[in-house]
C-alpha cells in the first residue's frame, strides 16, 4: 500500500450562497456550533467524507485488536460493510467527526 502525501490538500465545495457566511465568520465552523445558532448557517456539510475517514479509523483498530469488523451487534451485517466498526463510531460520530474537519480547515488542508 502506498503512503499518503506528507502534505495533502483538502479541498471544500460550497453553494455560492454560502460564502457570505463564511466570509462574516472569518472561519468554517463545526456542524455542532452552527447547529446550536439561531437561524443557522454555513455549514462544513462533509459528513460523508468524515463517515468514511472515522469508519477507516474504526476498521484499523478492530482489526489490530484481532477483532472481525464486519460482524456487528447494531447495525446488520452485509458483505463489505464494517458492520461492527459502524457499532463503534456511533457515540464518536459527531465529536470526531467534527473536529477531523475543524482541524483540517485550520491547517490549511481544507480551502
Amino acid at each position: 500500500m502506498s503512503q499518503p502525501p506528507a502534505n495533502p490538500k483538502l479541498y471544500h465545495i460550497v453553494h455560492l450562497e454560502k460564502l457570505t457566511s463564511i466570509v462574516a465568520d472569518g472561519a468554517l465552523l463545526c456542524d455542532a456550533v452552527i447547529a446550536r445558532r439561531v437561524g443557522g448557517g454555513t455549514t462544513i456539510g462533509m459528513g460523508h467524507i468524515k463517515t468514511r475517514r472515522l469508519t477507516h479509523e474504526c476498521v484499523a483498530a478492530l482489526r489490530q485488536a484481532r477483532l472481525e469488523p464486519s460482524i456487528g451487534a447494531f447495525h446488520v451485517s452485509r458483505p463489505g460493510r464494517p458492520a461492527l466498526a459502524l457499532d463503534l463510531m456511533e457515540p464518536f460520530r459527531p465529536l470526531i467527526g467534527d473536529s477531523v474537519a475543524v482541524a483540517a480547515f485550520n491547517r490549511g488542508e481544507l480551502t
